[in-house]
C-alpha cells in the first residue's frame, strides 16, 4: 500500500516514477505463466491522497464485490461472445493476445505487425496498423479461436487497465475536446445526444447497460467475454504505463521471441522515454497523473466503480 500511495504522489506531482511496480510477477517453471497479484492502484491513491469520504466510499462498493471464484480447469473448447475481432493472432509464435482500447491498443497492434513483418510481406505494405492481424485475416471461426484457447501449446495474453484511470483516458481522448480527428464522432456514438465537448460528470452520468463504444465498454465483455475465459490466459498483466515497456519486453521472452524481431516492436511500439514523443502508435492521455483532480467528488468515483464492478471482480482490486 505504501508503495502504490508513494507512487500516486509522484505521479501526481508530475515526475516520473522508477521506484518499482505495484504488481508481484511469478514464472512458474513449465508452463510459461505470469501470475499476477493485481492491486487496484488508484483505488488505494485515492485513499491515501483524497482522504476518507472517498475512502469509505470506495470501502463499500469495493468490498461488496463477491470474490473471484477459483480457477478450473479447461479441456473443452469454450463458447464465445462478441469483440472476438479484438484478438490479435501471430501464428508463426503460436501467440494470441486480446487487446482492449484504451490499453495501448494501437500500440499492441502496431507490434503484431512488426512481429510478423518477417514472415508476412503484406506487413511491409501501407502504414494502417487496425485489422492486420485478427482473426478475420487467417480465415479463423470462432470455433477455432476456442480450439486456441484451450490448447497449451498456444500462449494467450492479456494487459488490463484500472477501470477508474481507463475510463478517465477514455474521456479525455474522445468527449474533453481535442484528441483525434474521430473523436467527437466516437463521443456522440458513445453517449448520444451529448452535447461536445463534454463535461466530465455529465459523461459519468451517462454511464449504463446501453454503452455501445468500446473505448468505454467494460474490459470483461472483450475477446468473447474474458469473464468466461480468462483462467485460459497465461499472461494476464495491468498495465502500467511507467512499466510498460519492461512488462512487454517480459511477455515476448516468455512467448519466445526474441532478438531482432522482438527489439524493432518493442523500439516502435513500446519505445524508450527518450523516444516517446516519435512514437507514431503512442497517443497518451495524462490520465495517470490526473485521478486526483477529476476524481474528488465520492460520488463520482461511486458511479464509475459500480458500473465496472464486473472488471473490478475479474482482473482484482
Amino acid at each position: 500500500v505504501s508503495m502504490a500511495a508513494q507512487r500516486l504522489r509522484v505521479a501526481g506531482s508530475g515526475r516520473d516514477a522508477h521506484g518499482g511496480s505495484p504488481h508481484l510477477v511469478s514464472r512458474p517453471v513449465g508452463r510459461r505463466r505470469l501470475h499476477l497479484l493485481p492491486t487496484s492502484l488508484v483505488l488505494i491513491a485515492l485513499a491515501v491522497t483524497i482522504g476518507a469520504p472517498v475512502a469509505g466510499a470506495l470501502d463499500s462498493e469495493v468490498d461488496s464485490l463477491p470474490a473471484k471464484p477459483a480457477e478450473a480447469a479447461a479441456v473443452e473448447p469454450v463458447k464465445l461472445g462478441p469483440l472476438v475481432n479484438r484478438f490479435l493472432i501471430a501464428p508463426e509464435f503460436k501467440f494470441v493476445f486480446c487487446f482492449i482500447e484504451k490499453v495501448a491498443c494501437m500500440s499492441f497492434n502496431q507490434m503484431f505487425r512488426d512481429l510478423r513483418r518477417p514472415f508476412d510481406p503484406r506487413m511491409r505494405v501501407g502504414w494502417r496498423v487496425w485489422k492486420r492481424n485478427n482473426p478475420q485475416q487467417f480465415n479463423l471461426s470462432d470455433a477455432n479461436l476456442s480450439a486456441m484457447l484451450v490448447d497449451r501449446t498456444w500462449h494467450k495474453a492479456v494487459f488490463h487497465r484500472d477501470p477508474l484511470e481507463r475510463f478517465l483516458s477514455a474521456y479525455l481522448s474522445k468527449c474533453a475536446g481535442g484528441g483525434h480527428l474521430d473523436s467527437r464522432r466516437m463521443c456522440l456514438h458513445s453517449f448520444p445526444g451529448i452535447r461536445w465537448p463534454a463535461t466530465f460528470a455529465r459523461v459519468v452520468d451517462r454511464l449504463g447497460p446501453e454503452q455501445r463504444n468500446n473505448h468505454f465498454l467494460p474490459q470483461h465483455v472483450f475477446c468473447g467475454g474474458l469473464q468466461h475465459t480468462l483462467r485460459l490466459y497465461d499472461t494476464v498483466q495491468p498495465f502500467v504505463a511507467s512499466r510498460s515497456r519492461a512488462d512487454v519486453k517480459a511477455l515476448l521472452t516468455a512467448v519466445g521471441v526474441n532478438g531482432p524481431n522482438a527489439s524493432r516492436a518493442l523500439r516502435r511500439s513500446f519505445p524508450p522515454p527518450e523516444r516517446q514523443r516519435r512514437c507514431v502508435s503512442c497517443h497518451p492521455t495524462g490520465a495517470t497523473h490526473r485521478l486526483r483532480s477529476y476524481y474528488a467528488d465520492p460520488d463520482t468515483v461511486r458511479k464509475v466503480v459500480n458500473y465496472y464492478r464486473e472488471d473490478y471482480r475479474l482482473f482484482g482490486r
